[in-house]
């Protein structure tokens, strides 16, 4: 028998115990940033060889991006400005002016952007109920089992 997904887990007839502590879990997950990053380059053209983020300046992140199907001007800052734009429109807010190529050779970019993450609770996320220390510990142990096995 399959996994429910989060919507048949929002249905009545699906929330007994085990439902409950899914959805806890769906909700209580941090957003993947790093996998939303990669994607909006990918609706950008672009295929994304590393992305960091920098040790001391947490809001700076680093990507290395190999071209796909982007056409980029041959000036740096305008098409700085092509990828910045594109990624926008992938949904990455990044500022104008906080997007820069590092260095470019044939298709391959390294490009550096100011993202700053922003945290579960203010990603318009809530829980309705409100889990005690020990419940939530008990949920992330019940999920890292669930990942081994």
């Amino acid at each position: 028998m399959k996994k429910p997904s989060a919507q048949d887990l929002l249905r009545e007839e699906c929330l007994d115990e085990s439902g409950i502590k899914r959805l806890a879990l769906l909700v209580m997950r941090p957003p993947d940033w790093r996998r939303r990053v990669k994607s909006a380059f990918a609706k950008a053209g672009f295929e994304v060889r590393k992305l960091m983020r920098e040790r001391h300046h947490r809001s700076v992140w680093v990507a290395h991006l190999v071209r796909r199907t982007a056409v980029l001007a041959s000036d740096k800052s305008l098409a700085a400005r092509q990828i910045r734009k594109a990624v926008v429109r992938g949904g990455i807010k990044i500022g104008s002016g906080e997007f820069s190529i590092i260095d470019r050779r044939g298709d391959r970019l390294t490009c550096a952007f100011v993202f700053e993450v922003v945290p579960a609770a203010r990603c318009g996320r809530r829980v309705d109920r409100v889990f005690s220390a020990q419940e939530v510990a008990a949920l992330r142990a019940a999920e890292l089992d669930g990942e081994e096995g």
